[in-house]
């Protein structure tokens, strides 16, 4: 009785006010007391207090004092899966090879490679794989040829040689010398030995290496992200708190068409990146222009959806008229800056795609940072409502869409592209058409998908109140810092391992697995302690508004421990990925989330009716048995065998791992006949080293003295 007769008043006071409020004047809005929309609010929902976080806790525990015994029954269950495949291997050699001299076209069916969607599930799981895949593609591409130039630049003094006559130098595996990679090999997977840890935490060439990759895209995703978020913060504190839901509430609904539009966006880098391995570059504009022209014709329509319907959806989620009425002329510019952030990333895909991604990253924390100091600008030192501030958004993005552009015309970076973007029609090339359809709806699927378990759990704190959806929409907000830091590691991560497995290192490949895995761990753990320091000051940084700032501080606790647990997931999934193997992790990503995370959150809160801490508490559960999971996959990972594949991989020409010098890559591609048959001019090094060994004896002799003094150095 009490809530409804505080709804009456609430309306009471609305059907008063002008309709347009966010339109007045701020000190007309003061006059309201905006910064406590919901002061006295009475919260309908149970209060667990440090139950669901010692819950947590022990769910933590439990799941990390489990993991060896995991992995021991893991290792059980391929001992006898491989037994039955060897014992139906030497029972049925004699027939199949019979049978295969009869007839060999049901092989060679079975050889192509055809996709068959035997159910909707499936499809939706493919989408999502290849929506994953595809965002880690273009990371592992570029960051495989930057550190292969990069250990062209590291010429060493002395080389090493393993037992199959691989070399690796001596700073790619410093401190690691053969005696202990093959101590390592005795090692289990559970890492039980204090030793292997402490090996594992120093700061050496691999652990390096990582970071200088980690941090180039951690600076990179978090312009995105802490832009935001501070952005949200100067909007709350200057223009009210209605101004803060009603942007919060605007960016998460229309997210769900941006996440959905923006695989034709997405599939520039992957079609691209072949059309410019072929050198078509005519072909790689023509994708370039379809994607941004179907983009755009879906985006137009869509925005008009959410422009009429905006009001209808605010307030069906509880929120007042006065929020309602801001959101719905806010949108209106929020679709235009939507629409222009998707085509400007679009075009730095682009520019990624030939090889500019160290001036795509400054581009974009450049605009990212005039963003902001525009925001607080207008925010503090001048009367602009909200779609003021949205059209400053807007404006800045415009401008550097132009400077971008105009900065690649007078390069000549996009000069081999013209034709293919501008001289031509691109829709009248069916097949690049139907190219673009064929990978882009996939990926739009993917990221709806992704993006989807977000959305339903806005849906669910929806039905325990305004409060409680206004302060979960600003909660995405701080997430989507944690996870832009998360995320850096795992490409960081993925790179590494990727480029030591295509260079056919398993030992080494598996050492900078577990590296990564120990990195992102105590990143987090730096992160979240930060977070909970500033756990009382940062709620009100946010919000003026009291309710929001309790409810904020309640789930901090909970949203620090599910960074540690998220970060062990994601970086695990980034290094599945690396394997090769992107549908096993999606795969158990999109079960976690479809049989753990959703189900759970819709008992706490429509059921038991538990307050935001429930829907926090679901998601580290989630993440908690996400990681357990993908680490025992990545614990129990034969690494030989994936390099081998990887390593095939390379000789079809499906990954570039060799080709580093953009100097050399013609005259070594027009001379790959040749050296086959004479054994070359050159030997190439693991590191990018050329040798020459037609010269004269002396760097056989050279090498040879080298490979004695290693035998000699491990014998001793």
């Amino acid at each position: 009785m009490v809530l409804l007769k505080r709804t009456h008043e609430l309306t009471s006071a609305v059907v008063g006010a002008p309709p347009n409020r966010d339109m007045l004047p701020r000190e007309l809005t003061l006059l309201d007391d905006d910064d406590q929309v919901y002061d006295n609010y009475v919260e309908n929902t149970t209060d667990p207090g440090s139950t669901l976080l010692l819950i947590a806790i022990v769910v933590c525990a439990c799941s990390l004092a489990s993991l060896p015994l995991a992995v021991a029954l893991g290792k059980r269950y391929l001992k006898g899966h491989i037994r039955e495949e060897d014992d139906d291997d030497n029972s049925d050699s004699s027939s199949s090879s019979t049978e295969n001299e009869v007839d060999d076209q049901p092989t060679a069916l079975l050889q192509r490679p055809r996709r068959v969607y035997t159910s909707l599930l499936h499809f939706f799981v493919d989408a999502l794989v290849r929506w994953r895949a595809n965002r880690s593609e273009q990371h592992v591409s570029h960051g495989i040829v930057r550190e292969g130039r990069a250990s062209l630049s590291n010429i060493p003094h002395n080389t090493t040689f393993d037992s199959d006559g691989n070399t690796e130098t001596a700073l790619q595996l410093a401190p690691y010398n053969s005696q202990q990679l093959r101590d390592m090999r005795k090692v289990n997977c559970s890492c039980k030995t204090l030793k292997y840890m402490c090996t594992l935490a120093k700061c050496d060439n691999e652990s390096k290496r990582i970071l200088r990759l980690a941090v180039p895209f951690m600076i990179s995703n978090m312009a995105k992200t802490l832009g935001a978020l501070l952005s949200l913060a100067f909007i709350s504190q200057n223009l009210g708190t209605d101004a803060m839901v009603a942007f919060a509430m605007v960016e998460v609904i229309v997210g769900t068409s941006s996440s959905f539009l923006n695989g034709w966006i997405e599939a520039i880098s992957s079609l691209g990146s072949q059309a410019y391995g072929a050198e078509n570059y005519e072909l790689l504009g023509q994708y370039v222009q379809v994607s941004f022209m179907v983009y755009t014709a879906c985006q137009i329509p869509i925005a008009c959806v959410w422009g009429f319907s905006m009001k209808s959806i605010i307030l069906l989620f509880g929120f007042n008229h006065a929020t309602a009425d801001i959101a719905s002329n806010f949108v209106w510019v929020w679709v235009v800056y939507d629409l222009m952030e998707s085509l400007y990333v679009g075009f730095l895909d682009f520019l990624e795609v030939i090889g500019k991604e160290t001036y795509t990253m400054v581009f974009y924390c450049t605009m990212a940072a005039c963003e902001v100091g525009l925001v607080y600008l207008f925010a503090t030192l001048t009367d602009a409502n909200l779609v003021v501030i949205g059209l400053v958004m807007v404006t800045n993005k415009c401008l550097f869409v132009f400077l971008t552009i105009l900065i690649s015309t007078l390069t000549n970076w996009t000069k081999p592209y013209e034709f293919g973007l501008i001289g031509e029609f691109g829709w009248k090339n069916r097949e690049a058409t139907r190219a673009i359809f064929r990978t882009a709806l996939p990926l739009a699927f993917g990221g709806l998908l992704a993006y989807a378990e977000w959305e339903v759990l806005t849906v669910f704190a929806a039905f325990l109140g305004p409060a409680e959806a206004a302060t979960w929409a600003i909660l995405g907000f701080v997430w989507d810092v944690f996870e832009s830091t998360t995320e850096a590691i795992g490409d960081a991560s993925e790179i590494r391992c990727a480029y030591q497995l295509g260079k056919g290192r398993p030992e080494m490949a598996k050492i900078s697995a577990y590296k990564s895995m120990l990195l992102g761990l105590v990143v987090s753990i730096m992160i979240t302690i930060t977070f909970l320091l500033l756990s009382d000051h940062l709620p009100s940084w946010l919000t003026k508004d009291p309710t929001i700032q309790d409810m904020l501080t309640e789930l901090f606790p909970l949203v620090g421990l599910g960074n540690v647990t998220m970060t062990v997931g994601m970086v695990c999934w980034a290094l599945i990925g690396a394997q090769g193997r992107y549908r096993l992790a999606t795969s158990i990503n999109m079960a976690c989330s479809l049989l753990i995370t959703v189900p759970l959150g819709a008992i706490t809160t429509i059921w038991l009716r538990i307050n935001l801490q429930g829907l926090t508490f679901s998601v580290v559960c989630g993440y908690v048995i996400c990681g357990l999971v993908l680490t025992v996959f990545l614990l129990l990972s034969d690494w030989e065998k994936l390099a081998e594949k990887i390593r095939e991989r390379v000789a079809n020409g499906e990954l570039e791992i060799e080709s580093f010098s953009d100097d050399s890559s013609s005259s070594s591609s027009s001379s790959s006949s040749a050296s086959e048959k004479s054994y070359g001019t050159e030997q190439n090094l693991y590191d990018g080293t050329k040798l020459d060994i037609d010269e004269g004896k002396e760097v056989r002799i050279e090498l040879a003295a080298r490979y004695k003094k290693n035998e000699s150095e491990l014998s001793a």
